[in-house]
């Protein structure tokens, strides 16, 4: 899909699956396994999904799924089914940006892989790395409450990048490529949103799930401060007066959008979710 002088698409890095009394906070099971069915576990199927965004020579990258840094009870518990490196539809080495949304394992965990030797190799080797200073330092001085959420490999390797930027706050990374901090489900998060003219398309984290599943009260149980994200919310689905504006989920386990190309593999993709019929993207 074209917004302005971008074109975007979808990239998908593979299926995992949480507690769905996790994922739903307060909404009871008997409402919210009607949206998405749960396993025996209670666990719902979600996914690691990214944007891939090219502009002249930039290739921009959004989040980057689960990884490889699981050992096996990890992938079994989390249900990891990665899709394998040698069949993404993008080369790791040409990516110019990676934009993390924030630095919790399911958006972050592609960042590094561990090399035979046991050190940390950068699949992205060539991306300048943009981060919220906020969300860096909460990863680095976790909570009790979030501490599992991030990898040690994603901080060390971090720890150490030449090429980390840190954000404070609302930035436009590129002409019409905006972030946005919003704090709420974890300290120092950020939204992307892409201005073309009259279009706009939002790739809203965790924090935002599309207003037709619940009302907007309504967030995860892992949010830490609910009250922020429900605003939050609402900015992000409802576009200015008179434009037009694309979401896209990244862990719904939805069809791919309407007018966003699917990349790395697809075919596993619509193997793994085509009896679902709701869509990621919506454009008012």
């Amino acid at each position: 899909m074209i917004f302005g002088s971008f074109t975007v698409q979808e990239v998908v890095f593979g299926q995992f699956r949480l507690d769905g009394g996790c994922m739903f906070g307060s909404v009871p099971r008997n409402l919210w396994s009607k949206r998405i069915e749960p396993d025996e576990e209670n666990c719902i199927p979600l996914v690691a999904r990214s944007l891939w965004i090219t502009r002249g020579d930039r290739r921009i990258l959004v989040d980057c799924g689960m990884g490889e840094l699981w050992a096996e009870p990890q992938r079994r518990i989390f249900g990891i089914r990665n899709v394998p490196e040698a069949d993404w539809e993008l080369d790791p080495g040409s990516v110019t940006d990676l934009i993390l949304t924030h630095l919790h394992f399911d958006h972050a965990g592609g960042l590094v892989r561990r090399t035979p030797s046991g050190d940390l190799q950068p699949i992205f080797p060539n991306a300048r790395i943009h981060l919220q200073r906020a969300q860096w330092d909460q990863a680095r001085n976790p909570t009790l409450k979030d501490r599992a959420s991030y990898l040690p490999e994603t901080v060390r390797f971090l720890s150490t990048a030449r090429d980390l930027t840190l954000h404070e706050g609302d930035v436009e990374v590129l002409p019409g490529l905006h972030l946005h901090r919003v704090d709420g489900h974890t300290r120092g998060q950020q939204w992307v949103e892409i201005r073309g003219g009259r279009r706009r398309c939002s790739f809203p984290p965790t924090w935002c799930r599309r207003p037709t599943m619940f009302p907007w009260p309504i967030t995860w149980g892992t949010t830490s401060v609910p009250r922020r994200c429900c605003g939050r919310r609402r900015r992000c689905w409802t576009a200015p007066s008179g434009r037009r504006r694309g979401c896209a989920s990244s862990m719904m386990p939805t069809r791919r959008s309407p007018g966003l190309g699917c990349r790395s593999g697809g075919s596993l993709w619509r193997s793994l979710w085509g009896q679902v019929e709701s869509s990621v993207l919506r454009v008012e």
